[in-house]
């Protein structure tokens, strides 16, 4: 396989901007059989894509977080010194509200083990995702909370929780997710 190959514009894939309003993540234990790239991959990409669903415990199914709407970034930084350089992939969200459940949830998130996967804003292909994380590298989590203010003189929106999630690992998931109950 060739290390590296033509990139135009015209053919690039996934050029629409942002993600559907959603978090989707599991708790690393929660999923039994993880799948992997091809470790040999016959054409470029194929080390970073996975195309068989991953295998959740009985009873363990993807969880849902419903975002502000737009706030669903994600940013790709680098980091290391030279000759040592890797990507950081991270991702921004806001969780609207604020209540014993929410906050509880978001506690938990700070130190668990997880793995996050984003859907692209245009919806278009039913299981392609974007995974963050994995069981080796799991996503690292840090919450910020804004009350915004009661003040009429001020519009500046309601309560909510900003999350920023960060990891090392990110692949091209395009396998179905276990949503069910």
């Amino acid at each position: 396989m060739a290390n590296y190959g033509n990139l135009t514009n015209g053919a690039a894939p996934n050029k629409q901007g942002g993600y559907k309003n959603a978090l989707y993540f599991s708790e690393i234990p929660d999923i039994t059989t993880w799948q992997r790239p091809t470790a040999a991959g016959v054409t470029i990409g194929d080390t970073l894509a996975i195309a068989v669903a991953h295998t959740w415990a009985a009873g363990k199914t993807v969880n849902t977080w419903e975002t502000k709407i737009g706030t669903v970034q994600h940013l790709t930084e680098t980091g290391g010194d030279v000759g040592a350089k890797e990507l950081i992939h991270i991702v921004r969200a806001e969780i609207l509200g604020d209540s014993a459940a929410i906050l509880e949830q978001l506690n938990r998130l700070l130190n668990d083990n997880t793995v996050f996967w984003l859907k692209d804003a245009n919806c278009l292909i039913a299981n392609a995702y974007y995974q963050l994380g994995d069981d080796c590298n799991p996503v690292s989590a840090t919450v910020n909370f804004d009350s915004q203010t009661n003040n009429p003189e001020q519009v500046n929106g309601q309560k909510r929780y900003v999350l920023e999630l960060r990891t090392k690992a990110k692949f091209y998931y395009t396998a179905a997710l276990d949503f069910t109950p």
